[in-house]
């Protein structure tokens, strides 16, 4: 057993489990068997799924009715390491989701997969969920060094988990997809804002990638701040259009404090009370006539008995029955 893919390593790989397997299933000398002392009750029951497996599919390497049976029997495990080995970038998105904190539910509904499939991942292939919370070894032991010395825009699993690590799911949803928030265009004329929403998210979401792949040298910090310089302005011009909706609203909201009746019991701020007022604590509720012809400051009828009506029915509001 290398000094790697030890439990108590606190540098070790996220396969250690997986490696461990696989050392114990080739025999290699000074490999001890899993044990709980040794990997942990967790690591202990997975190593040895793992050999298991190992094993029964190193024996149905043979045909492909083998290989069927064997997926089968071990789902789970079959399917975790399918998506590992054979699909590039499934794997991508459930390390990158993984390290966004996503639980197994999650994770399984965006990639088509049962929640135990990508909980068999997570244990064998990818076992930093107990380490989220330490930063560094995230950053030295799972992303590596290219964080540090540079991330090409080729990497993209290494820009999906670093950006899935920090900003969480729905960041690496967007980089999946290169789709930012986008809007259904349920009709014809929504298709106008829908465009240019897309392409200005588009545009924001290269600049970030631009801006992490980009490396700062002599040769390129005078055009990178030539560039911003260059986007700030760009950004300015182009969300002032969004920003119409925003005065819109304003407006709307200037125009419902000056309403002379209460809506959902909203705060007054008209100096002088409404004639509607005087019914907020009353038992009634004013028909739609009685309080437009109120709002308009029209009287309707018995509005002094109505104004004394409360509930319930006290001695001072009682009215006297007539005598017989």
């Amino acid at each position: 057993m290398t000094l790697q893919h030890m439990a108590s390593n606190p540098f070790r790989t996220p396969d250690w489990r997986w490696q461990r397997a696989i050392a114990i299933r080739d025999g290699i000398p000074g490999t001890p068997p899993a044990s709980r002392r040794r990997d942990g009750p967790v690591g202990f029951k997975w190593i040895n799924k793992a050999v298991v497996f190992l094993r029964e599919h190193a024996a149905a390497s043979g045909s492909d009715m083998q290989r069927s049976l064997l997926a089968e029997r071990r789902p789970d495990i079959f399917w975790a390491r399918w998506a590992r080995e054979s699909q590039v970038n499934r794997k991508s998105v459930i390390e990158a989701q993984i390290l966004a904190r996503t639980d197994d539910h999650g994770i399984g509904y965006r990639c088509n997969m049962p929640p135990s499939v990508i909980n068999a991942y997570e244990s064998l292939f990818f076992n930093v969920r107990e380490k989220l919370d330490h930063r560094s070894y995230i950053l030295e032991c799972v992303l590596g060094p290219s964080v540090h010395r540079g991330i090409s825009e080729r990497e993209h699993d290494i820009l999906w988990k670093l950006y899935g690590y920090f900003l969480g799911p729905h960041i690496v949803d967007a980089l999946e997809g290169k789709f930012a928030n986008p809007m259904w265009c349920g009709t014809p004329t929504a298709l106008g804002a829908a465009v240019m929403d897309d392409a200005i998210s588009t545009l924001k979401m290269k600049a970030a990638l631009a801006a992490k792949t980009v490396q700062v040298s002599p040769q390129t910090q005078l055009a990178l701040m030539e560039a911003f310089t260059k986007f700030v302005e760009i950004e300015r011009s182009t969300d002032s259009a969004g920003k119409a909706q925003e005065q819109v609203m304003d407006h709307i909201a200037a125009m419902m404090t000056t309403l002379p009746f209460n809506v959902g019991g909203r705060p007054s701020r008209v100096t002088n009370l409404s004639p509607i007022d005087a019914f907020e604590k009353t038992a009634i509720e004013l028909t739609y006539e009685e309080t437009m012809r109120l709002s308009v400051r029209q009287p309707i009828a018995h509005h002094k008995i109505l104004q004394t009506l409360a509930f319930p029915v006290t001695e001072s509001t009682q009215l006297e029955a007539p005598k017989s």
